[in-house]
């Protein structure tokens, strides 16, 4: 775990020194795009959390009150940790950037297909895809940054599990 912070506040160092400062542009516009799944999604899937609370969870299961602010969190970790990659000089960003967004995409397609249209096998084998694609993307992501690489895995982790 050490060898991990250490590594992540090296990487860190090394943006902020090559990059000089944060480009604010590209940091709200991150934050915006990944904001704006959040949003897309909740307004697609409607009064999402009356199914949630007739569903059988387990003990453990968080109150529905705390998914807001958890996933409020969790999209503002993606959007800086895309910020990162976006700064980020390396020839693989391009490939990154699209994988984020198809994951986006799937994303919000989960929430659709589970919370709007109830299809609960269908959205059974979304969150297969889901999963796959997250650990792709991290994956390809961390050869790119281990810095978002490290956001990317406490991120993705917590939200869809």
């Amino acid at each position: 775990m050490q060898l991990c912070i250490k590594a992540y506040a090296a990487d860190w160092r090394r943006f902020m020194t090559a990059n000089k400062g944060i480009n604010w542009k590209r940091l709200i516009l991150a934050l915006v795009v990944s904001l704006g799944a959040g949003v897309i999604s909740w307004l697609l899937t409607g009064n999402s959390m009356d199914m949630y609370k007739n569903l059988h969870k387990p003990i453990l299961s968080p109150p529905g009150q705390l998914f807001p602010v958890v996933w409020t969190i969790l999209f503002v970790l993606m959007g800086i940790a895309s910020y990162i990659v976006c700064e980020t000089s390396d020839a693989d960003r391009v490939e990154a950037l699209v994988l984020y967004g198809v994951q986006l995409f799937v994303n919000i397609g989960w929430s659709v297909i589970f919370f709007k249209f109830k299809a609960l096998w269908l959205a059974f084998i979304w969150l297969v895809l889901l999963w796959g694609l997250i650990i792709f993307t991290i994956w390809r992501l961390f050869h790119v940054n281990r810095a978002y690489g490290s956001i990317s895995v406490m991120g993705h982790i917590c939200r869809i599990s």
